[in-house]
């Protein structure tokens, strides 16, 4: 296997000009000397300050879709707004790191964060749903983007022994984000109304926009030395067949018992064949290097990413349900999941900061699985009594181990795979997190509407939850059989997030213990990844 000369003991960006003896990694950036401290946090800074809003957008949306879908006399734009998002962010994450290898960091960064901010202005001044939906879908291709290609800029401009600290801070970022989010949504909703809770992200945008632009270094963008092949015809059938899969998911989750979603599901079934086929086959430049899944470290990484993002996202959904049927408000789920916040930020930081002390993740790898396998066991054995410490207690351990898996598994698939094409392989556990997240809450829908509608009847679901739940313990008081029914049917919910979580806990102990900083991570590598034409170990 031919390596491009690089370590994982320099960075691959620099403040000073190349020499002509560097090397030039697969985004055309010269490896050098470490970025200073302020060069370094000036160059994330932007980038991270988008993964802010990101985050912010994703639960103003929530906040604000009742309001919304009253306003369009529509409730099935609520399902909508969430699903639109989702399916362009499918669309766009796993083939940004070809297009950003193609066309550069820098640009590609540029272009997301035009659309993203493209897409609000949409929604914030939509007059119809069709307008507010594909406004949605802009938003999602650019949103998609703008995460993935972040990720893929802290890689090239960092060692890999700092990578675990700032993937720490960035997933304290995403978790500020998520609690800031619910808090501005919903005043703004209550104070001008809910088109500026997206138009009010204007400003916050072209402030990224502009600083991306003045600060993320140009030699970003050049390419020298790289393949400018792309596999168009990759990236859409994969594209294609990642969509029509959330769409079929979706639909099918709904409790929609027509053809259509088995329809879409089954297209979406061939075109990841023929994409399969086509890539082994006929692609002369993979936009996802699939042959690597052959490896056991990446392979472990991958199926551990999808496992646990269909637990993590079951757990988002179904845990808010049970505090409401206890007897809370939304406004109180809000408060008790700034828990889940908590342990998502010290939790991602603290893994990180430890990562780069020791310079590995071997010791910390189970504990951190074993953290996140905590938290679904705890809200199986709970029961609608438990006092409200132990949810709290559970969300912590929720949002920790989450945080602290995928400061992991990031980590250490950056640190089995050489740098030439880590943009791709991270582009491909984001395919397998998407396709995790859907279909594990789709499996989780379908298992939580069969179990309500066998102890209610047909005209339970978990849609009229909210419409009883406006006024503290009205729900518990007026229609206790509504809680215990519930409460049952969330039992088993979170046994199946539980056997979700131990599956990804199996899986990621598949990665290969690599060290972040010595000399022989390299030679690690190359013992671990395949060689043209020989199967992988």
């Amino acid at each position: 296997m031919a390596t491009d000369g690089s370590t994982e003991r320099r960075p691959l960006l620099e403040a000073q000009r190349p020499s002509a003896s560097s090397t030039t990694t697969a985004s055309g950036v010269a490896e050098q000397d470490e970025l200073s401290g302020a060069q370094l946090y000036l160059t994330l800074f932007f980038p991270y300050l988008g993964q802010l809003l990101l985050a912010m957008d994703a639960t103003i949306t929530t906040t604000v879709s009742a309001t919304i879908a009253s306003d369009f006399s529509s409730l099935a734009i609520v399902s909508w707004l969430g699903s639109s998002y989702l399916v362009a962010t499918a669309a766009t994450q796993p083939v940004s790191g070809g297009l950003s290898d193609r066309f550069g960091r820098r640009s590609s960064l540029i272009v997301s964060i035009i659309a993203f901010g493209v897409g609000n202005l949409m929604c914030g001044y939509a007059e119809s749903t069709s307008v507010m939906v594909a406004g949605r879908v802009v938003a999602g291709a650019g949103g998609g983007a703008m995460s993935s290609i972040t990720q893929f800029i802290t890689s090239d401009i960092l060692p890999l022994r700092k990578r675990p600290l700032w993937q720490g801070i960035g997933n304290v970022v995403w978790a500020a984000g998520i609690g800031l989010g619910g808090v501005v949504g919903g005043a703004i909703n209550d104070w001008i109304g809910w088109r500026w809770a997206f138009l009010g992200l204007t400003p916050l945008t072209l402030l990224i926009l502009l600083g991306s632009i003045l600060t993320l270094p140009s030699k970003m963008d050049k390419t020298q030395g790289v393949n400018l092949h792309l596999d168009y015809p990759g990236a859409i059938l994969l594209s294609t067949s990642l969509v029509l899969l959330i769409l079929g998911l979706n639909l099918l989750e709904g409790g929609q018992a027509d053809i259509a979603p088995l329809a879409l599901l089954g297209i979406a079934a061939v075109l990841l064949l023929f994409f399969i086929v086509f890539e082994f086959q006929y692609a002369t430049e993979q936009i996802i290097p699939i042959q690597l899944l052959g490896n056991r470290s990446i392979a472990g990484v991958c199926m551990s990413g999808f496992f646990v993002s269909a637990s993590m996202y079951t757990l988002l959904f179904y845990v808010p349900l049970l505090i409401q049927v206890r007897g809370f408000t939304t406004s109180e789920v809000g408060i008790q999941f700034l828990g889940e916040v908590a342990g998502a930020s010290i939790g991602s930081f603290a893994t990180g900061a430890t990562m780069r002390a020791i310079g590995g993740y071997g010791l910390l790898k189970p504990l951190v699985y074993l953290v996140f396998v905590a938290a679904p066991l705890l809200f199986f054995l709970s029961t609608l009594d438990w006092p409200i410490w132990t949810t709290v207690v559970s969300l912590i351990a929720m949002g920790s181990g989450f945080g602290s898996v995928l400061t992991v598994i990031v980590t250490g698939l950056l640190a089995v795979t050489e740098q030439r094409i880590q943009a791709p392989v991270t582009g491909m556990l984001y395919a397998f997190r998407q396709a995790g997240s859907s279909s594990g809450l789709a499996v989780a829908g379908i298992l939580f509407r069969v179990l309500v509608t066998k102890e209610l009847g047909t005209g339970a679901t978990v849609d009229n939850i909210g419409r009883l739940c406006h006024r503290k313990g009205e729900l518990v008081q007026h229609r206790p059989e509504i809680c215990v029914a519930y409460g049952r049917a969330l039992h088993w919910t979170f046994l199946y997030s539980f056997i979700l979580s131990v599956i990804a806990f199996v899986t990621g102990m598949m990665l290969r213990n690599v060290s972040l900083d010595r000399e022989e991570t390299k030679n690690q590598i190359e013992r671990a990844l395949p060689t043209d034409g020989d199967s992988a170990p």
